[in-house]
Parts: structure tokens; C-alpha cells; sequence
């Protein structure tokens, strides 16, 4: 049943509604309903966009450095060594094998950078210029990316469907329809339920980057 009923699904499935969510958290008109001190009084809106400015200050940095852990993750994981080695073969090179097709991976990120402040390679600046930094290795499987896709996706959906009233029944019916099938349907035709008829039809290769990047940008 959980299985079925609950979030074991594919991982780019299910992230999806945890993204989405970390929206209302964060919208003014939902922290009005929820978010008050023990003197039951409301965040200041200057505090809100002070917290809000403070987790976007480093944003962009962020984005690109999970953009590397899903680029050297799917390298990882669609490496067989048996394609290139006989199964009798010294480990050790098959090993070297794996390293190769991670740092080539990485190298398309590895362009020099000198800004006055910083001399060195864009996977130096990010931190993730030695293999063994990717520890998300052991956990993800090539499912890494997972993380970006969603966050756009719930940008998207956030934007086009719940920001301008995040609780109105019009957009609520179908994100609870959604929530009660589970994994049970694991498809982009569940999220792309909840938006507008108009904004539907997209690939999932083909998600809007433009709300992500708004999302992203600080104020």
C-alpha cells in the first residue's frame, strides 16, 4: 500500500509537491496567516523581506552548484565499466575509468576565472573541484537533477497558478486531487493539472525557466 498510496515513487516525482510548499512558506499573504510570536503578533513585513533577501543572497551560487552535483551524478551513474573493460580486468583501472568520466563532466564547468577577488577554476570558486566533494554520490542513483527540475517546475506552477491567491478553491481542488492519487500516478499530467489550460502541453525537458529565475533573483 505505501508503495502506492504514499511518496515512494520515482524522485522526480515526488519532490515535487515538497518545492511547491516551500513556496507558501515563503509567500506574504500565507506567513500573515500562520506566522506570529508569542505575543500572537504578525512578522513585520520589513522582516519578512530581510529573511527573504537573505536566502536568496547566495541563489545563484547555489543553483549552479547543484546544476554540477546532477551533471557529475548522471556521469557516475551511466558509466558501465564493462562497456570499456573485460570483466577480468584490474579494478584499480576500471576505478580510473569512473574518475575519467567525472572529471570530464566537471571540466565543462572548469573555465579559469580571475575577478581581482578570486583567481582560479569556476569548480574551485563553487568548491567542487575534487570528486570526493560529492558525497550525494551514495544517495541519489542519477536522480541528483531531480532537485533543480522540481524547483523550476514549482516556480512555474507556483507562479501561473498560486500567487495570486495562493488559497482559492479554484487552484486547491486540483492540488488535492493530486495529493490523494500519491504515486499512484506518477505522470506530468497530474502537475500540469494544476495550471492554467493554456500553460499546459509542456515536455518535461521543456519546463519555463522564467519564474525559477525570477525566483532566484534578489530583491
Amino acid at each position: 500500500y505505501q508503495h502506492l498510496s504514499g511518496t515512494r515513487g520515482t524522485v522526480d516525482f515526488v519532490e515535487f509537491p515538497s518545492h511547491l510548499f516551500e513556496h507558501f512558506v515563503q509567500d506574504a499573504s500565507c506567513l500573515s496567516k500562520y506566522a506570529r510570536n508569542m505575543q500572537g503578533e504578525y512578522m513585520p513585513e520589513e522582516v519578512q523581506k530581510r529573511c527573504r533577501r537573505n536566502r536568496l543572497r547566495y541563489a545563484h551560487y547555489e543553483a549552479v552548484q547543484q546544476l554540477v552535483y546532477a551533471a557529475v551524478d548522471q556521469a557516475f551513474y551511466s558509466y558501465h565499466p564493462f562497456d570499456h573493460f573485460a570483466p577480468d580486468e584490474d579494478p584499480a583501472l576500471m576505478a580510473e575509468g569512473v574518475k575519467g568520466q567525472i572529471q570530464e563532466a566537471l571540466s565543462i564547468f572548469d573555465n579559469d576565472i580571475d575577478t581581482g577577488s578570486f583567481s582560479g577554476s569556476f569548480t574551485e570558486l563553487l568548491g567542487l573541484s575534487k570528486g570526493a566533494n560529492f558525497d550525494h554520490l551514495v544517495h541519489y542513483g542519477g536522480s541528483y537533477y531531480c532537485y533543480l527540475f522540481n524547483r523550476a517546475l514549482s516556480a512555474h506552477v507556483w507562479q501561473k497558478s498560486f500567487q495570486e491567491d495562493p488559497f482559492a478553491p479554484s487552484v486547491g481542488e486540483p492540488l488535492r486531487n493530486m495529493l490523494q492519487g500519491g504515486s499512484v500516478v506518477q505522470s506530468m499530467d497530474v502537475i500540469q493539472a494544476l495550471l492554467p489550460p493554456n500553460e499546459r502541453g509542456f515536455r518535461p525537458e521543456e519546463v519555463p525557466l522564467d519564474a525559477f529565475i525570477n525566483m532566484i533573483s534578489v530583491e
